[in-house]
C-alpha cells in the first residue's frame, strides 16, 4: 500500500511531538519524585 507524502510527513511530525510530550511528562514526574525524596531526609 502506497502512502502519500503528506500522510507520511504528518505522521512523522505527530510522532515527534508525541515523543516530546512524553519526555516532558517523564521529566516532570521524575523531578517531583526526587523533590519528594530530598525533603523527607532533610525533615527527619
Amino acid at each position: 500500500m502506497e502512502y502519500s507524502s503528506l500522510f507520511v510527513t504528518l505522521m512523522g511530525i505527530g510522532t515527534v511531538f508525541f515523543g516530546l510530550i512524553c519526555i516532558i511528562f517523564l521529566t516532570m514526574a521524575m523531578g517531583a519524585i526526587l523533590k519528594g525524596k530530598e525533603k523527607a531526609p532533610a525533615a527527619a
